[in-house]
């Protein structure tokens, strides 16, 4: 039996949410006494299974809701959300700090349970441990005030950065200022300024327009003036200075981080985040990352140096300034490779790319993609699908939500809106999962079109997906990207990256709208020259972003003034190559690691690079649709999700311990 069911996004009731929450948390809180106080014997039924099941009610009522307060902000969802935020804290550490729950899990037999049940429960003892079950009970408390902070604190941070974005407009009377802008930002610009009764353009600060102001506007006021208020959202400075200053939050956020990690008896919180990756270690990870900067510092200098002399011949730049960087970038790969970035857009009809995308998953696994009509949905551009195997079962859902729009967090993302889990009955719930981006949408009348790199993006996030729906595991702690060690996680998004690179794929995913055509063989070419330009460039700002993220956490000490500023200061002396305008507040919308999941694990990315690309060697090498690869990586990679050590799935796809070596040749500084 499978449950088939989708959710009801605009049945949920906002007014009476948090005290359903409460009522739901306090039921499973006094069904675990119960459980505790009726059995002799803990077994995976009698203990695991419950505690899922309540886990699953859980997850299925919480996160449609956390999905609408990302995707459709409004006052009375951030109201209602940020009441929600301290009593999920406190369920969890109500949990965690559940003692006689702790000892009935390690008294679970585990020679009689099998691999997926074994490794689970030997998570669920390490995140006891973590959680602060062993803590006194004074301690116990202030853990729990920690956890609700952290939770408010990050939440406050996250919206800061939206409230930030939503509150600048910069009108542009005079036409000749947008010149050289492509043509789905003027579009996007003009429609801003009629909506608003003005003449001329409008822009804002949601990132395709950022993007597309400092790659290709000519007007070089136009793009530091839009450089600058990019740069300085949520902070103390810029033009909305102060009104949404995220500065004293990352103290506290720090703080709160490192109160957490002493409780538990670590040294800082980078040893705590390690607790649950596949680093070993802080000094394991400093050496991978240091490393790296000594292959491609040296190179990304010289590519540097290089920009520079062109923007002085070219463009009579004498100095170049962070807001040249991406439009001399671009000016110059045009002359090196022949080729603009919005020369490619034409070809990737958004319409064209959506099938292209499932029919490459088809050749890959043998998997079909099937639109759900019908369904509740939280704007008219969102889609759903369902993903069937070669027997036509259903193995999961996905909704897609392509485009940037008012009250929408930035960025893209996956998200799990549910997750694979047997019930004892038999009755199977299929996994859901949220695909959000923030493309350019086309004008009223246009042919919405992505640009290559917004197509790497849809991949990479579609890997995310891929990997909670296509998932065997029945068991919620492994199944899907449930368990799966943080530095691992990144692993199928950025693997499935690669097939847009390849001819033959891209095949698949090309229809000039005007021609008809796919890509052309030499475009194609010249598209494959210019992957690496300025790679080293590109590896060092991920660079230094990582050891930023990773200081601030080892060496954070309380009181130090000005510590996250003069922490970036120092890192950027080490391994940044480009310039640095004085009023550059880049930490203050850093949410990967203030708000998300990345807090001393941005160098992940990184990290899981290195097996994705090695991962990817086996295509090189098989074919880039060989079917023996692509069943050998749904089966060890995909299909198991978290219940399998990442190390170890790893190993049964490829038959050895990942090298670095494809990650260097990916990136052209060097390798086999």
């Amino acid at each position: 039996m499978l449950n088939h069911s989708l959710p009801d996004f605009s049945k949920i009731d906002i007014n009476n949410f948090t005290a359903k929450l409460d009522e739901m948390l306090q039921k499973h809180l006094q069904e675990i006494d119960d459980i505790l106080n009726n059995i002799k014997h803990p077994t995976w039924d009698n203990l695991i299974y419950p505690l899922d099941k309540m886990s699953n009610e859980l997850e299925q009522f919480w996160s449609p809701f956390s999905h609408l307060h990302a995707v459709l902000n409004s006052p009375k969802l951030r109201e209602v959300y940020q009441a929600c935020l301290p009593k999920l804290s406190k369920y969890e550490s109500a949990i965690g700090h559940n003692k006689k729950l702790y000892n009935a899990i390690t008294q679970i037999d585990v020679a009689r349970l099998n691999s997926a049940q074994a490794k689970i429960i030997q998570d669920s003892i390490r995140d006891f441990e973590l959680s602060g079950v062993a803590l006194s009970d004074t301690d116990k408390k202030r853990f729990e005030e920690i956890s609700v902070d952290l939770a408010t604190a990050s939440n406050k941070f996250e919206n800061n950065i939206l409230d930030a974005v939503q509150d600048y407009q910069l009108h542009i009377a005079d036409e000749s200022k947008m010149r050289g802008l492509p043509e789905h930002i003027l579009a996007s610009a003009k429609a801003l300024a009629i909506k608003q009764n003005l003449s001329g353009y409008v822009l804002n600060l949601e990132q395709p327009t950022f993007v597309g102001v400092i790659t290709y506007a000519d007007d070089r006021d136009l793009r530091e003036k839009i450089y600058e208020a990019y740069l300085t959202r949520a902070s103390e400075i810029g033009p909305s200075a102060g009104k949404f200053d995220n500065t004293y939050l990352m103290d506290e956020i720090l703080e709160l981080r490192s109160q957490h990690a002493k409780l538990l008896g670590f040294s800082n919180y980078a040893e705590l985040s390690l607790a649950t990756k596949m680093a070993d270690s802080p000094a394991d990870v400093n050496k991978f990352l240091s490393d790296l900067v000594n292959i491609a510092y040296p190179k990304a200098k010289d590519e540097f140096a290089q920009l520079e002399q062109f923007g002085l011949e070219k463009y009579q730049i004498a100095k170049v300034a962070p807001w040249d960087v991406a439009y001399l970038s671009e000016k110059r790969q045009h002359l090196m490779f022949e080729i603009y970035q919005e020369e490619l857009r034409p070809y990737f009809p958004v319409d064209v790319v959506m099938p292209g995308l499932f029919a490459t998953i088809k050749k890959l696994y043998d998997m079909t993609f099937e639109r759900v009509a019908n369904t509740d949905i939280w704007h008219p551009d969102v889609e759903c699908y369902s993903i069937l195997d070669k027997e036509k079962h259903i193995r999961g859902y996905i909704y897609i939500d392509l485009f940037a729009r008012e009250n929408k967090r930035s960025g893209a993302w996956m998200d799990s809106c549910r997750s694979r889990f047997r019930h004892a009955d038999g009755l199977v719930e299929l996994p859901i999962a949220t695909l959000t981006c923030n493309f350019a949408k086309s004008a009223e009348g246009k042919i919405a079109t992505l640009s290559h790199s917004e197509v790497e993006t849809l991949f990479h996030e579609c890997g995310h997906c891929l990997q909670h729906v296509l998932t065997k595991v029945d068991y919620l702690g492994g199944s899907g990207i449930n368990g799966v060690e943080w530095d691992a996680v990144e692993l199928p998004s950025q693997f499935f990256e690669n097939w847009c690179w390849d001819k033959e794929a891209l095949k698949l995913l090309t229809k000039h709208i005007e021609t008809g055509k796919s890509i052309e063989r030499e475009l194609f070419q010249k598209l494959v020259a210019s992957k690496n330009f300025q790679s080293a460039m590109a590896l060092v700002r991920q660079l230094e972003f990582a050891i930023f993220d990773f200081e601030i956490h080892e060496k954070y000490m309380q009181g130090v003034e000005n510590f996250i500023a003069n922490t970036l200061t120092d890192v950027r002396k080490r391994v940044s190559v480009l310039p640095i305008a004085a009023y550059n507040r880049f930490q203050n919308s850093f949410s990967h690691i203030f708000a998300g999941g990345y807090a001393a694990g941005y160098y992940s990315y990184k990290w899981a690079e290195v097996l994705s690309c090695d991962a990817f060697s086996r295509f090189e090498r098989e074919g880039i649709f060989s079917k023996q690869a692509g069943g050998d990586f749904l089966k060890c990679i995909l299909e198991v999700g978290g219940s399998v050590k990442a190390s170890q799935a790893f190993y049964n796809y490829m038959g050895r311990e990942a090298k670095i070596d494809a990650l260097l040749r990916h990136c052209g500084i060097g390798g086999a």
